[in-house]
């Protein structure tokens, strides 16, 4: 049966009784309602003939009605035969068909929780949904080389969790990202973070040489180790353009943008290295530069931070077992800084200075090379203490044994020169 249109549609309402509004909205009612109401009255017509004729043909009783009999079994047979056209059209429809017309008219449409009803919208919305994307991945079978968390941190990185290494200078933070790296076999990108880090170092930007891609998006389509060295020095500003990046880390279809709006999937073998003197937030006195960051950020790392000491095992697997007393010294040393609290630091770079410089000393000895001037241990060792005071380095010297130290390191070199 047809609706039948509003009969009240033109009812003069008072003006006092109408707000402008609702009299605007009345108008444009009117108004289009014209056509419609002329079309109806005549739908309305054909709907009560129509009515009638089914009300003959079921009881046979004749209506009150200008038809004929005649008439009323000649519709009558017209709408039979339409019946049976429509019955025998739908049942040679394919069951794919209908499927398909619906998946057809879905895609054109899109539906959001509003065009719900308001009880499965309820339902929907009380509901929490969480979706976990487990790579399917294999952690590599890797020693532990000395280094704890090795394994973990390995983990972590193939499972596209971010790690963020917290430590004191010297404490071999880089270092150990690197042994990492190594390990699984990634190459590594570094973005040496400051406050002057610019975003065309992060994601690529345009410069006087034209268009030059950033680090991140370089380690994120090539796949390699992402290495944020000294992160918390970043301006919070600049740190933003690495939360879309971090976000997506363990994301297989993720993908990011660089400086030219361009788009790139996550390459498999993505992962990221974040190190620091300080947490981010945590104030030092100690450690200068840093800035406090976002918790936005942070949160790319929850559940990977990981609190790096001082490592005597790494730091003797790194010198070798030929140039101890190198490390022997350098031990004493920060012994004794961290016991008199002086504000000075001696770290694994030093150590491995140290030793390129003994090893570059020993290679021209056995070649016989005698360079005046050259870099010999003791001058790299007596720089170093050239940053103490005077007191200071006395203090030193006196609690280390100094000159037994480095009657120990000659010993070596003679040792190591005809060997």
């Amino acid at each position: 049966m047809l609706y039948k249109v509003q009969k009240y549609v033109d009812f003069n309402y008072g003006d006092s009784q109408l707000t402008e509004d609702m009299r605007k909205k009345i108008e444009v009612i009117r108004k289009n309602s014209q056509n419609f109401k002329i079309l109806n009255e005549s739908a309305l017509k054909l709907d009560e003939t129509l009515s009638q004729i089914i009300e003959f043909h079921i009881t046979g009783n004749l209506p009150e009605t200008n038809i004929t009999q005649e008439g009323l079994n000649k519709i009558g047979a017209v709408l039979k035969d339409l019946v049976l056209n429509i019955n025998e059209a739908v049942s040679n429809v394919d069951a794919k068909q209908v499927n398909d017309l619906i998946i057809q008219n879905l895609e054109r449409h899109k539906f959001g929780l509003d065009n719900l009803e308001s009880d499965v919208r309820e339902k929907i919305e009380s509901v929490q949904q969480i979706h976990f994307n487990i790579p399917d991945v294999v952690t590599p079978n890797v020693t532990n080389q000395n280094i704890p968390d090795f394994r973990r941190i390995i983990d972590q990185l193939v499972l596209g969790q971010n790690v963020f290494l917290v430590g004191g200078a010297g404490t071999g933070k880089t270092t150990l990202a690197e042994k990492i790296a190594e390990a699984i076999g990634l190459t590594i990108f570094t973005i040496n973070c400051s406050q002057w880090t610019s975003p065309i170092q992060i994601i690529g930007g345009q410069t006087i040489e034209g268009y030059k891609e950033g680090t991140m998006i370089e380690a994120w389509k090539n796949g390699g180790l992402l290495l944020l060295d000294e992160m918390p020095k970043l301006d919070a500003n600049t740190a933003g353009l690495l939360n879309d990046c971090l976000a997506k880390s363990s994301n297989t279809k993720g993908f990011i943008t660089n400086g030219n709006g361009e788009r790139f999937y996550k390459h498999k073998n993505f992962a990221c290295i974040a190190t620091g003197n300080i947490y981010p937030n945590d104030e030092s006195s100690v450690y200068g530069g840093n800035n406090k960051q976002d918790l936005s950020l942070l949160d790319r790392f929850t559940g990977g931070i990981y609190w790096i000491e001082k490592n005597a095992d790494l730091e003797k697997a790194i010198i070798g077992t030929d140039f101890l007393p190198i490390w022997t010294l350098a031990d004493a040393i920060r012994t004794c800084i961290e016991q008199r609290k002086y504000e000075a630091q001696m770290s694994l770079r030093f150590m491995i200075g140290a030793r390129d410089v003994f090893k570059l000393q020993i290679e021209r000895a056995k070649k016989g090379e005698e360079w005046e001037n050259g870099i010999t241990i003791e001058w790299f060792i007596q720089s170093y203490l050239s940053t103490f005071s005077p007191e200071q380095r006395e203090v030193i010297e006196n609690e280390v044994n100094f000159e037994y130290r480095l009657s120990e390191i000659q010993e070596t070199f003679y040792k190591l020169k005809n060997k």
